[in-house]
């Protein structure tokens, strides 16, 4: 595997997003795995090694927020490999609590430069 080769999990409820966003990542030459919940992904978590968690918030049953508390409290990932998906406002509490904690958010609808631009981001750590 490359170096900057990252082996992302994309988790969403919504089929056609997590498609979409697992293709534009492979794309850039990354491993992808895609989870359609939060509780799968964790069980994802338990069995694999996983460099990036891009996660939709708005989900059934366990929220995004809730994967990236988890994800957060196990030490499976640092806040600076999390990328939060999502079509809510940025004066939403779940948004709120990420950008106070410095978890980067992508807003939907976002393109493929954005999509590349947050890679990017997490890669350099700038």
């Amino acid at each position: 595997m490359a170096e900057s080769t990252l082996r992302v999990l994309v988790v969403d409820d919504e089929e056609l997003v997590r498609v979409v966003v697992a293709e534009l990542i492979q794309n850039e030459g990354h491993l992808v795995h895609q989870c359609s919940g939060a509780a799968e992904a964790l069980e994802y978590f338990k069995l694999n090694s996983v460099d990036l968690l891009f996660t939709d918030l708005s989900m059934p049953g366990i929220r995004g927020v809730q994967l990236i508390e988890e994800v957060l409290r196990l030490g499976l990932l640092s806040k600076e490999r999390i990328v939060a998906v999502t079509g809510l406002s940025f004066e939403s509490p779940e948004v709120r609590w990420l950008t106070a904690r410095k978890i980067f958010v992508l807003f939907k609808p976002f393109d493929t430069v954005a999509l590349r631009w947050s890679l990017s981001t997490l890669l350099t750590g700038a």
